[in-house]
């Protein structure tokens, strides 16, 4: 329910946008990402993570202020398999699938004044929500996490459309496992991805 009521506040922030502002844009965007998370302790036992590559989908909406803008979006993540590569002495699987609902809020710097090609560079935060269909998984990942973004970027704007093609990099501030499951205590650092994106606006 929570995630219903959010994603329909964005849309609806984005709809109040698109009627009053006029230097806004909603952008599909599309593209690839590849996580990777840190080695894991549960008790005395070690694991590691094979890092991890999926796919998003999603839009966003850029507020142009002038040299700054304001662009938040909302966008499915698949993070992609999830392999515990030292863990053959426990009953668990070994892959599970990790997904999240990501509502990222850039900051975007625009550089040059060339009207048809603008380079970009911007900086934010990510708050994501994740899920898995497996259980054990489920019940150990938080509610929510918190990421920091940084990336680059260039607007190719041509017969009315934008193409936006970016790299950008996402570094956890908050951990995306719980510290403790059932008395079983689990120690694990933020996840990272690095992510290439297209963003299309009509």
């Amino acid at each position: 329910m929570s995630r219903t009521v959010l994603v329909a506040g964005i849309i609806s922030v984005f709809s109040l946008s698109i009627v009053h502002t006029s230097t806004a844009q909603l952008n599909f965007v599309v593209g690839l990402n590849y996580g990777q998370l840190s080695d894991l302790q549960v008790d005395d036992i070690d694991a590691s993570f094979e890092s991890a590559s999926g796919w998003h989908v999603g839009v966003n909406y850029y507020l142009n202020l002038g040299i700054i803008g304001i662009r938040p979006g909302i966008l499915y993540r698949q993070f992609g398999d999830v392999t515990l590569e030292n863990f053959e002495s426990f009953d668990v699987l070994n892959k599970a699938d990790l997904t999240f609902i990501d509502v990222p809020v850039d900051l975007v710097f625009r550089l040059g004044i060339i009207p048809v090609v603008k380079p970009y560079i911007l900086a934010g935060a990510v708050f994501s929500f994740p899920s898995s269909s497996d259980e054990d998984l489920s019940e150990a990942i938080e509610s929510n996490s918190i990421s920091a973004s940084a990336g680059l970027g260039v607007t190719i704007a041509l017969f009315g459309v934008s193409v936006s093609p970016e790299v950008r990099y996402e570094f956890g501030v908050t951990k995306l496992l719980k510290e403790e499951v059932d008395g079983t205590v689990i120690n694990n650092d933020p996840p990272s991805s690095v992510i290439l994106r297209v963003g299309i606006g009509l």
